[in-house]
């Protein structure tokens, strides 16, 4: 029996050794653990976390901002940063292993911009002026950043009918540039309805309350007043036109007796907007009882054109009649509108003119002055400009076209002399009166078929010439054989005062003066920041240098210059040297532009030509920008001249500045 117990005791022990022995690791039971996970970013921030660990059944996550998860696979939305994912893995036996990554979270979301108001507003001609409803941006990184958008785009002219595109654009601070939002504005023009009965000038057929075939004489075609089936050209806007059906007769024409005879002591030209698909000769004819004046043009057939009509008449005339291709046989369905008395030629409005509709009763050729002479009466004309004159030159002075019998003081009153020439010789001479200037006709604006524009400032004659002169002259030399037409005076006469000493003209055929800053400071305005200087340049010695701030808007203007030469709903081309110092860093942009300049003192506000604006980065070394912009439609609005501003903003970059060149376009 003891020996039974004996043995039941060590067995006892045995198995107990056994189970002490057992539990000393775990760890020689379980597989190691294994902490491991990938992730994906989102463009919203959203991180999605991919748990791949091994031999673990418990997660505990840590994200770096203070907040955790127990979640195998959690999904946490970031703002933009840096932050330091730690994941902690467990087994069953509370064995673990950590591991940790570090996630940047970049804004890569581009902010939304909402109009406010409608996408499309319409308006009509005379309307109050237009204001902007505006938009509101929004980012998700970085709020509201409204006051970021950039408004571009087309002044809306509420004066002038059209289609008006307003653009918004704005970047959130990582660069992330919205969806540009754009704004259309239509502005109509005005509808018309009248109970006017008679027929007069000017006739855009708009007017219900004349019976239009009734003031007809018949001329072989069909006529009627339709809607404007071609929106285009000349005629762009919807309106009442006159519709002709040429049948394909010989001499068909348009023609109606007039209520209220068409007087040309003053007004000698008459202006008509014609549609037509195909090239062909016009011609409008003036009949009263048995005397008769007349006109040809040519149609180029590109659809609506505006043809001008000059007549060398100081007669009345109670019937207009026009003819598309009049001698010969060209069938087909042409339009006609606004039919309308101008001063003559191409005229700038306000100018006092002398077109060669006039030469007959205005024009004296100063023979002790030369052995040329005049052609005969009808000025064996240039086909291109109809009508034209010729002044065969023979001898050291040449022919003499002198202008006459203008008013005392007159002149004065303007700052250009305007004229078209096609010349046999390379430069053309202009006398006012005794001042005799030679010009190259090189530097005039190219036309067609050898004929150049030329537009001659006043001033370049001084102010007390012509404040004192009652003609001009012009001629060529030696043995130059000249056609001319569309002679006139036109613009502000602000460029009759010479510029101030210290302050050069303009190069020839430019408008802006100093624009190398050869001259210093002269006819600039240099604003805080800015300054003239001696070391930097891109030829020459000088150059104007715009020291940015951040914050502010650092910049530099010539103000009010071309008065008198400036011309409306005209080409210019804008080009200077620029360089900067480095980056504009964020924020920073550099902006140009130019003003058409209403007349000083008057109510007539600038219109604003954007040349740059937003531009956030412009080159280390010196390069050439180069831009284009029309002037504003009418001639009060550009007869203070032109202003030209530039500027950098919110950025402590160093601009320079040289050659600033303006000028009309080719």
């Amino acid at each position: 029996m003891k020996q039974l117990l004996k043995k039941i005791k060590q067995i006892s022990m045995l198995l107990l050794v056994i189970s002490f022995i057992g539990c000393e690791n775990d760890d020689d039971i379980y597989p190691e653990v294994l902490a491991d996970f990938t992730y994906e970013i989102a463009d919203t921030g959203t991180v999605t976390f991919i748990n791949t660990s091994v031999n673990s059944n418990n997660y505990f996550w840590t994200f770096g901002d203070e907040t955790s998860s127990t979640e195998i696979n959690p999904i946490k939305t970031y703002t933009s940063g840096e932050y330091t994912v730690t994941l902690k893995a467990i087994n069953v036996a509370g064995a673990s292993k950590t591991i940790s990554y570090l996630i940047v979270i970049s804004d890569a979301g581009a902010p939304v911009i909402t109009l406010l108001g409608e996408p499309t507003i319409n308006m009509t001609v005379g309307d109050d002026p237009f204001t902007d409803p505006g938009a509101t941006a929004t980012d998700e990184i970085d709020g509201d950043i409204t006051a970021n958008i950039v408004v571009a785009g087309d002044t809306v002219d509420e004066s002038t009918a059209g289609t008006y595109i307003i653009t918004y654009n704005v970047s959130d601070a990582a660069g992330n540039a919205a969806t540009e939002r754009t704004r259309t504005v239509i502005v109509a023009e005005v509808a018309l309805t009248c109970q006017e009965t008679l027929l007069a000038l000017p006739i855009d057929f708009d007017c219900d309350g004349i019976d239009y075939e009734s003031k007809r004489v018949d001329g072989g075609i069909d006529f009627s007043v339709v809607d404007n089936p071609q929106l285009n050209g000349a005629n762009a806007v919807a309106s009442k036109v006159g519709e002709i059906v040429n049948k394909g007769d010989n001499w068909e024409n348009l023609n109606f007796k007039l209520d209220t005879p068409i007087d040309f002591t003053t007004n000698k030209s008459i202006k008509v907007k014609l549609y037509s698909t195909v090239s062909a000769p016009i011609k409008l004819k003036l009949e009263t009882g048995g005397t008769a004046v007349e006109n040809d043009q040519t149609h180029g057939g590109t659809g609506w054109e505006e043809l001008t009509f000059t007549l060398a008449t100081s007669e009345s005339f109670s019937n207009i009649i026009i003819f598309i291709d009049g001698p010969g046989n060209t069938a087909g369905t042409f339009y006609i509108d606004d039919i309308e008395q101008v001063a003559g030629g191409v005229v700038t409005s306000g100018a006092y003119l002398y077109s060669t509709a006039g030469i007959v009763d205005i024009v004296t050729v100063w023979s002790d002055w030369g052995t040329g002479t005049v052609q005969d009466g009808a000025y064996d004309q240039d086909a291109t400009y109809n009508p034209s004159i010729k002044l065969a030159g023979t001898g050291s002075w040449g022919t003499v076209l002198a202008f006459t019998e203008i008013p005392a003081g007159k002149m004065a009153e303007y700052g250009n002399l305007e004229f078209k020439i096609k010349s046999s010789d390379a430069t053309v001479k202009v006398k006012v009166p005794e001042v005799e200037k030679e010009f190259t006709i090189a530097d005039g604006t190219p036309l067609a078929d050898g004929w150049v524009q030329m537009s001659i400032p006043l001033s370049t004659f001084g102010a007390a010439v012509v404040d004192a002169a009652k003609e001009f002259a012009i001629f060529g030399s030696g043995n130059a054989t000249l056609f001319l037409t569309d002679v006139m005076l036109s613009g502000d006469g602000g460029d009759t005062t010479p510029p101030p000493s210290d302050c050069p003209a303009p190069p020839a055929g430019e408008l802006l003066s100093n624009g190398d800053f050869e001259a210093g400071e002269s006819c600039w305005q240099l604003f805080a920041g800015t300054s003239i200087s001696s070391t930097v340049n891109n030829g020459g010695s000088k150059s104007a240098e715009i020291q940015g701030a951040t914050g502010a808007a650092v910049g530099i203007k010539q103000e009010r210059f071309a008065k008198g030469i400036l011309l409306p709903n005209t080409s210019y081309t804008v080009s200077f040297d620029i360089m900067a110092s480095g980056e504009f860093g964020i924020g920073g942009v550099f902006k140009a532009f130019t003003f058409s300049e209403g007349a000083d003192g008057g109510d007539v506000s600038a219109t604003q030509h954007i040349l740059a604006d937003g531009v956030a980065s412009l080159a280390t070394t010196w390069e050439t920008k180069t831009y284009t912009f029309t002037t504003a439609a009418n001639a009060n609005q550009v007869e203070g001249g032109l202003s030209f501003y530039m500027e950098i903003v919110n950025s402590a970059v160093k601009l320079n500045v040289d050659n600033v060149v303006i000028k009309r376009a080719p």
